[in-house]
Formats: structure tokens, sequence, C-alpha cells
């Protein structure tokens, strides 16, 4: 395991984003707080994106490491970056997007305002972001400018929504990796972040982070096929809410994702009996099971039209933003 060396690491997970690495290269270059380095996992990138971060290297005063892994997707690209880390705060920067200039200062600035004696409590600091092209907030603000909480009770209690930008302290980054599937490239981001609540708190400020642009064939967009092609991560993920974190949730919100439980449940080839043993919810279950058939036959159905596979991704996944 590296050993810290520096602050911040920032983590650039890319795929085929060499037109746009530069413009978040330089987002960096301009940063006010100049204790990091910058961590490159490239998830099997096909275009010149290696030789634009090795002429970068050449060019700035601070580390920059590359490593190159055939593809397998942004999760499996975050835990390798995670080991490879030698900063104390952790910090991804999607190839797609941008930090605001003092982005790293602001961070440090939130952080050393917790007192010594609470900071094992807290996993890190998590800001807002800003669109690119009008500047507007992402979703929406935390309830105050500065407040302590966690991932489920910060969305479904204070219901805030939207992307948020964080610095996690790494080693907690490497005590929450994603789990990942043979065959799957996708996991939602949510599955770490809910389990982090169960042992640490984020300090949550409404200042600007990350700047974003999402882009075309980003992971915002093919969300249908993404969700079908990895039905594991997401049954995953819909089981440990209702399982685990069930009362940070409406009625509404737990049906929602019982629904969701079962249906990828029918696309990951999942037996009906291990579906409820693996519940805790069963009358829940057992309440929500006509519907999200219906849901699986209309996914089914989707497969198989002509429209829809033309519209289908490649087999490969990329690094790129989840979104």
């Amino acid at each position: 395991m590296p050993n810290q060396q520096v602050r911040f690491t920032i983590f650039i997970p890319t795929f085929n984003r060499a037109e746009l690495l530069p413009r978040a290269f330089e987002s960096i270059e301009q940063q006010s707080f100049k204790d990091f380095e910058v961590l490159i996992i490239d998830d099997g990138s096909s275009d010149n994106s290696a030789e634009i971060v090795k002429n970068w290297q050449t060019n700035v005063d601070f580390p920059v490491f590359y490593h190159y892994q055939e593809n397998q997707g942004k999760p499996a690209a975050h835990n390798h970056g995670a080991q490879k880390a030698n900063g104390f705060f952790f910090v991804t920067l999607d190839s797609d997007d941008l930090l605001a200039p003092d982005a790293l200062e602001i961070l440090e600035r939130h952080w050393n305002n917790i007192p010594d004696e609470q900071k094992p409590e807290f996993a890190g600091v998590e800001g807002l972001c800003a669109f690119l092209s009008d500047g507007s907030i992402a979703g929406r603000r935390f309830p105050e400018d500065v407040i302590d909480s966690n991932y489920p009770e910060m969305r479904h209690r204070y219901k805030v929504s939207g992307d948020k930008k964080n610095a996690i302290r790494t080693e907690v980054v490497r005590e929450f990796q994603y789990p990942l599937f043979p065959g799957e490239t996708h996991i939602r981001m949510s599955v770490i972040w809910s389990r982090m609540a169960a042992k640490y708190k984020f300090r949550y400020i409404n200042e600007v982070i990350q700047i974003i642009e999402y882009q075309p064939g980003g992971l915002s967009s093919n969300a249908f096929w993404r969700r079908i092609e990895c039905p594991l991560g997401y049954r995953l993920t819909y089981q440990e809410i209702l399982n685990d974190t069930p009362e940070y949730y409406s009625a509404g919100e737990r049906f929602n994702a019982m629904s969701k439980y079962i249906r990828y449940s029918f696309h990951a080839d999942i037996p009906l009996s291990q579906q409820l043993s693996d519940i805790n919810n069963k009358a829940l279950f057992m309440a929500t099971l006509p519907k999200a058939y219906i849901n699986f036959l209309i996914d089914k159905r989707k497969l198989k039209s002509p429209k829809r596979r033309l519209k289908s991704p490649s087999s490969k996944a990329s690094a790129q933003s989840s979104r």
C-alpha cells in the first residue's frame, strides 16, 4: 500500500476522453492549494489519452501517475485508484468535469474546522457541483451552509438532490470499495455511500467544489442498457436499501425499491425463492411482486425491439461519470 506523501489525491477515471482531458488538467493546474498528486486510471482507452497524459506529465511540477487497465468499468477503476493513492484525501474528478479553482482549499479549510477529537467520526467533506453552462447549482443545496450528516439522511430525509463532490479520507475509500460482479461494469455509487453511513458522517457545505457538464455517451446516457446489463449490482443496491436503511425511506420509496430489487433479480436469473429469502420484509415483497414482474416483462419486450437493439451500447462500459 502506498505511503501517504501528499494531502490530496486527485483521481481521474477515464475512457476515450482524450479531447476533454486537457480541460480537466487545466482546472487542476489552477488550484490555489498545491499539496496534491494526480492519479489517472485509464479504463482501456483506444484513443491517444496516454500520449496526452505523458505530455502533461513533463510540463507540470506536481506528481502525475498514469495506470492503464483492461476495460472493466468505473467501479473497478475506482478500486484500483484507491490502492494506488498516496494522498490523505481522495477526490474523484470525472474526465469530463472541472475542479473549481479553490476546490481543494475549501475542502481543506472545512476539514480543519472539525475538532481533532471528532475527525475519526468523519469520512470527509462534501460540497456542491455547478453546471458549466450557466453556473447554476446541480440539484438542491444542503439545508444549512455547514451541516454534519450522512448520505441516506441527506438524500431522503432532507431531500437533497443532484450531483455533489467530496473529499474522502483515503483510508475510508479503501475500507469501502465497490463490490464487483463478473461481467458487470457498473454499480450505483449509493451502495458505498450508504455503507459508509453506518460508520461515518460527512461535513456538508454549500460551496461549489466541481464544475460539471454532461457529455453524450457518458454513463448518464444508455441508462436502460446499463441497468439491464448489470443486474446483480442493481439488485444489491436495492437489497441493501431494504435490509439495512429502510428507516430513511417513505413507504412509497420502499415499495419502489422492492419492485426494482425483484425486477433486477429476475434479470440476474435469481430464483424467486432466493429473492424472498434474501429480503427481510416478506410482506412487502409479496405485495410488490406482481408489479415488479410486469416491469420485468416490459423490459424483456424492449430488449426484443429492433429499434431498441440499434440503440444498445457496445459490450464495453467505460470509466466515465456515473451520472
